[in-house]
């Protein structure tokens, strides 16, 4: 048998198996007596060509054998588990499966850490509608003022955790006295962690206005809706508009009189703009075209 690997590759550092694999088989070779012929004989796989494939991103792994990989790797039970979750979450074929086995792994993860953190601010819309309601001029750091003050159905563990993990991240600070205000701070996200957070916000938010659309008074809302057919070209330029359109909103409510106005007018509301522009057919797919 060979020794043990003097440098652990530490699996939950890893969302892709294909990156996993590759530095593992690595590490084994400079440290054990390892070899792509003993993955063969421990997995069963006849050929180490399928390995070196995989180890390529040429080729995925099947649900299929996802045990053989265990034995060839000779994973532990812990790190079998979370070899399952990125096999998983990989070729998962449905966006809300891969949700989930991603936010498993990240529950796995050795322990908690600004990624953690930055993937619960930007997966909830109250996060971000509690960082806003902070520049209110009338704001108070009271978990029930935030509840009274705020549609949805927020539980008071959830505000707190959410000012809490705020702080963290350096996304609310406080001033000279002791008020919490809101930071600019840059954060870094991978792709990861932006496609899934966006699924959870976006569903959030989507529900959430189901709600407010039934409890508000028409002259305090606009909702509207155009369907309309479009080509790939009409669908790409219409993008373009929503995005300069949304960049001109921004540019207005940080101009300095509106920003010094909103810091003495009490009478305001938090409101939330959203622009959403999604297929409602799959004429394309159903051709047979990818």
């Amino acid at each position: 048998m060979g020794t043990k690997n003097t440098q652990k590759i530490e699996i939950t550092q890893y969302t892709d198996y294909a990156h996993y694999i590759k530095d593992l088989v690595e590490n084994k070779k400079k440290s054990e007596a390892y070899s792509l012929r003993l993955f063969c004989k421990k997995s069963g796989f006849k050929s180490p060509s399928y390995l070196k494939w995989v180890m390529d991103g040429t080729r995925s792994i099947s649900l299929k054998s996802i045990h053989k990989f265990i034995d060839g790797l000779e994973l532990d039970p812990r790190e079998a588990h979370y070899f399952q979750l990125m096999v998983n979450y990989k070729e998962a074929k449905d966006e809300r499966a891969k949700h989930y086995f991603y936010e498993e792994m990240l529950q796995l993860q050795k322990k908690k850490h600004a990624k953690q953190d930055l993937y619960e601010y930007l997966s909830h819309w109250y996060y971000v509608a509690i960082r806003e309601l902070t520049a209110h001029p009338e704001f108070k750091e009271d978990p029930q003022w935030i509840q009274n003050n705020l549609c949805g159905d927020l539980g008071l563990v959830e505000i707190k955790q959410a000012l809490k993990t705020m702080e963290q991240l350096k996304l609310l600070i406080r001033n000279e006295e002791g008020r919490l205000i809101p930071h600019n701070n840059i954060l870094h996200t991978g792709q990861d962690v932006q496609s899934h957070a966006a699924f959870n916000y976006h569903t959030e938010v989507l529900d959430l206005s189901k709600d407010i659309l039934v409890k508000t008074k028409q002259s305090e809302r606009n909702f509207s809706s155009l369907l309309s057919n479009m080509d790939e070209k009409s669908f790409a330029t219409i993008n373009e508009m929503a995005k300069e359109f949304q960049n001109k909103v921004v540019s207005y409510l940080t101009t300095t009189e509106v920003l010094a106005r909103h810091e003495k007018e009490t009478n305001q509301n938090l409101y939330m703009l959203n622009m959403y522009l999604l297929p409602f057919s799959n004429i394309k797919n159903n051709k047979g075209e990818k």
